[in-house]
């Protein structure tokens, strides 16, 4: 038992170590990345509200640094913490984003040792303790590292600790996580209609089917005072941030629907041909209305393009292969996504299969990925947007590498088939 220890404590180490050094060899210090860049955002937002300052930063068609709910809260938080603790350091986020890395590696162990077996789990965390793309990551002041920690706790949560004994505590513990994650990431909140079918699924007997609705109205409630803190600055309701049709806009427009460089990809809603300046000096909550517009309009006398955007984003987003120039990144993506996709696919089916039959409380993580596919498929298919499902597939995809490592090096025991 001793040695399992250790090789778990020598996965989470080298998890935090590789992370670190991938930084250090960057410049662990260096300035997030240029002022129009989604990582200078959140380190603005972070230091302001770090002074005291509030949440304010910059705003589309604003001039300056403004109070705004542009961007979720929950990433700016976290370095906002950090900062007060150590200064404007963006050394100390990396560190800090490398600490969460190694608890992902760690959480990830115990839910593939819940889903799958323990073997699983070794596998999985070290797979994602040296996985480029999570190292890649955390390397970036964005939102990536802190939302795929607080989804694999969230997932851990509901399958192996609220489903095997439903009771309020728990319910409510799972909603807290879920709704704290959603102001990190709102995108969570289309997992919702799948976790209420998930729960009257799997969930035995009526009062434990019922505490299912409770998680959800938890999630919810818990982004309420945010909710409340929106509608004092803009006088209506935004759950979390006013993003949704600006996003949609950016990818099923005229350009991704013919251009093939963008298929499946996006574009900026301000740069599309035409439509460029109906964006000038106007805020965030008013590009939402011009993009809700626009997107609908497009869409409604388009449909003979439906088809062509579906398959496209549904190819790219399973595709290892990177869209850029940058060859260093290509091969990142296909050394990291590429292995994983091969191994992940047949664990998948063959456990949709078993886990439907057994209701086994695991079918959660396909309905999470399920979720996060429909949700390219509504916007667009980007890697930042598939990252957070990929530890799910790691699980998966352990589950061959033990299948394999068995057929290969050994006779697998009775009864314990890892898929």
């Amino acid at each position: 038992m001793k040695h399992k220890h250790w090789l778990l404590a020598l996965i989470l180490l080298a998890a935090f170590g590789v992370r670190v050094g991938y930084s250090l060899a960057r410049g662990i210090g260096r300035e997030p990345g240029r002022p129009s860049d989604d990582a200078s955002s959140y380190s603005r937002y972070a230091w302001n509200l770090a002074q005291g300052k509030g949440f304010q930063g910059p705003e589309p068609g604003v001039e300056g640094e403004v109070p705004s709910a542009y961007l979720p809260p929950g990433a700016p938080a976290l370095f906002a913490l950090v900062y007060m603790i150590f200064g404007r350091s963006y050394a100390a986020v990396r560190v800090v984003q490398a600490l969460l890395g190694a608890a992902s590696a760690f959480l990830l162990f115990l839910l593939a040792k819940a889903v799958i077996n323990e073997r699983a789990g070794y596998v999985a965390a070290a797979m994602y303790a040296l996985y480029p793309s999570a190292i890649y990551y955390s390397d970036m002041l964005l939102t990536e590292t802190l939302y795929t920690v607080a989804l694999i706790l969230c997932l851990w949560l509901c399958v192996a600790w609220f489903a095997p004994q439903p009771n309020w505590k728990r319910a409510i513990v799972c909603g807290m996580a879920l709704g704290l994650s959603a102001m990190v990431r709102p995108t969570i909140f289309l997992l919702m209609p799948l976790l209420v079918l998930w729960g009257l699924f799997v969930l035995k007997g009526l009062r434990a089917k019922a505490l299912i609705f409770v998680v959800v109205a938890v999630t919810y409630l818990t982004t309420v005072p945010w909710s409340l803190r929106n509608y004092s600055l803009y006088h209506r309701f935004i759950l979390v941030a006013p993003r949704t049709w600006t996003e949609i806009l950016g990818g099923n427009n005229p350009v991704v629907a013919s251009d093939p460089k963008y298929a499946g990809y996006c574009i900026w809603y301000s740069q599309i041909p035409g439509w460029e300046h109906k964006f000038d000096g106007v805020p965030q909550l008013g590009r939402e209305a011009i993009a809700k517009q626009l997107a609908i309009q497009w869409l409604s006398e388009h449909p003979d393009k439906w088809w062509y955007l579906f398959r496209s984003k549904f190819v790219r987003f399973w595709s290892p292969f990177l869209h850029q120039d940058n060859r260093a990144n290509r091969l990142m993506m296909l050394l990291s996504w590429g292995p994983v996709l091969v191994l992940f696919l047949p664990s998948f089916f063959v456990t949709l299969v078993t886990f439907l039959r057994d209701r086994h409380p695991g079918i959660l993580l396909h309905l999470f990925i399920f979720s996060n596919l429909t949700l390219a498929l509504i916007f667009y298919a980007l890697p930042r947007l598939r990252y957070p499902m990929e530890p799910f597939c790691i699980i998966l995809a352990s589950g061959t590498v033990i299948w394999l490592w068995d057929r290969i090096f050994r006779e697998p025991a009775r009864n314990q088939h890892p898929l």
